[in-house]
């Protein structure tokens, strides 16, 4: 099969290099496989599985646009897996060692930063799938997009304020109108600044004693778009069946 040409001046950018300690599982917790619907021949729906991460991969393909994969060595079966996708779309793989955080995984990966980036976690679910081309639109003038969601308790989630241009990673606390965020984009130009301030309220999130730290102010203009549906695989085992509905994240 031959790849098309993607847009060149936008990049999905989906950190693998966790640990996946919460799924209980040896393997790359991206390789765990989830059930997904689809059509069979004659329009009768049938379930099929699916690697977690290929949700992603999948629609930034079909978006027209590059993906790049972080990944420790560690995890040979998803580099195979990478590398036989990188032969039908445009995708690139990175390997690194141990990181603090995950926001340090992603400033690893400024070489490949393009124009625009979008982050897409890789174990999870959102909808809608078009969200990635929205993202990028609304980059084209605002250096900073939150794609959101509604939640009673953010305590489990990254959340964002952006009525005040504030974040903050499992925060104890939070003022009416905070909203979970699912994925976010940001224009390469600001890319350090925005990831340098996440990977410090996730350090102080750590460490909180219900003081309202985690919370960091991030002075760059900055949109939100909506989530209809948003779910973290996991935090279910990887034998359950997942239904897009909204759910937890680490």
């Amino acid at each position: 099969m031959v790849k098309r040409k993607s847009n060149s001046e936008t990049l999905v950018i989906v950190p693998a290099a966790g640990f996946g300690r919460r799924v209980g599982s040896p393997i790359a917790k991206e390789m765990l496989r989830v059930k997904v619907a689809a059509l069979g021949a004659r329009g009768v729906s049938k379930s099929l599985t699916e690697p977690m991460i290929a949700h992603c991969l999948d629609l930034a393909k079909t978006m027209n646009l590059a993906a790049h994969v972080i990944v420790r060595p560690e995890k040979k079966a998803l580099v195979r897996y990478l590398k036989k996708r990188a032969q039908t779309q445009e995708l690139s793989v990175q390997i690194v060692g141990v990181t603090r955080e995950w926001p340090d995984t992603l400033l690893l990966s400024r070489p490949f930063w393009r124009a625009k980036n979008i982050v897409c976690l890789p174990d999870t679910r959102f909808r809608p799938l078009q969200i990635f081309k929205v993202i990028d639109q609304r980059l084209r003038r605002t250096p900073l997009v939150w794609a959101t969601f509604k939640a009673k308790d953010l305590k489990c989630w990254g959340a964002v304020d952006l009525k005040h241009k504030t974040h903050a990673e499992k925060p104890t606390s939070w003022v009416a109108g905070a909203r979970g965020w699912g994925l976010f984009g940001f224009q390469k130009r600001y890319g350090v600044r925005v990831l340098e301030s996440l990977l410090k309220s996730t350090m102080n999130s750590r460490q909180s004693q219900g003081d309202g730290s985690e919370w960091r102010h991030l002075s760059i203009s900055q949109a939100g778009v909506e989530l209809d549906q948003f779910q973290d695989l996991a935090r279910k085992s990887s034998r359950a069946t997942l239904p897009h509905t909204t759910s937890q994240r680490p």
